[in-house]
Order: C-alpha cells, then structure tokens, then sequence
C-alpha cells in the first residue's frame, strides 16, 4: 500500500499544473503493477484547504462544494485509511525519537499514521519533508 500525499492529489487534479503529467504517469504506473493507494484524513485536510484557498494566496480557488465532491471521488477512488485510535501514541513516539518540532510534527502525524497501519510506503512531491523517517518508511518521488 502506498499513502498518497496532499501535494501529489492537489497536482493529480489540476492538469495545469507543471507537476500533472509526471504525477498522472505515475499514478497510471501504480496502477498498471496493482499497488494500492491510499489517502486519509489529514491528507484530505490538506487538499481541502489548498484547492479553496484564493489563487492570490497560492490557492488554486476551487469552490468549498466542488473540493468536497472531488474528496468523495479520492475517498471512492483510493482506499480509504481512517485514523486509528493509537494515532496520538503513535505520533507521540515518532516526534519524541526524531526530535520533530515546528510545522514537520505535521509530516510526523502521517507517518505515525503509516506506522500505526503498517503502511510502509509515501508518494510525495516533496521526498526532503519525510527523509529523517527513511529507516520507517520508504519516500516515492
């Protein structure tokens, strides 16, 4: 199973953008080798507040309705992974034995989440924000 990142939803579903067509080819590859993909709440946050947020402030200005209805099409689309009860724990752990402090607790959150639901793998635009986790997690770019 491989836990998609905010990023590489937001770009998947925007074929303007420069990122589209290499993260739409690799999302056919995924697909062609039967890999599981997977999205979860906090990802879905994180799409939600970019796709409305205005195009002035680095937003792509989707209105609240239609990003809605896109997360239903990622949570139909994808497997859904919901947060599991031991997520606090889990993220409490990670941020304590990586010395994680500032925005990366928010990095750290997903990865607890895939180490609470054996999910080894993440595909993101941006591999640098999930190095640390390398003995963890396996970063997709």
């Amino acid at each position: 199973m491989i836990l998609l990142d905010a990023n590489i939803l937001i770009h998947s579903n925007q074929p303007a953008s420069p990122h589209y067509p290499a993260i739409t080819e690799r999302l056919t590859a995924f697909a062609e080798n039967n890999e599981e993909l997977a999205v979860c709440p906090q990802v879905l946050y994180e799409y939600y507040v970019v796709a409305t947020r205005p195009l002035a402030q680095n937003g792509y200005g989707i209105s609240a309705d239609d990003a809605i209805e896109q997360i239903n099409i990622f949570k139909s689309g994808y497997t859904f992974i919901d947060d599991p009860e031991n997520l606090i724990s889990e993220w409490q752990a990670i941020i304590n034995k990586y010395k994680t402090i500032g925005k990366t607790a928010h990095d750290a959150r997903l990865v607890a989440l895939m180490q609470a639901q054996a999910i080894e793998q993440i595909y993101t635009m941006n591999p640098a924000d999930f190095n640390r986790y390398a003995d963890i997690i396996t970063v997709l770019n």
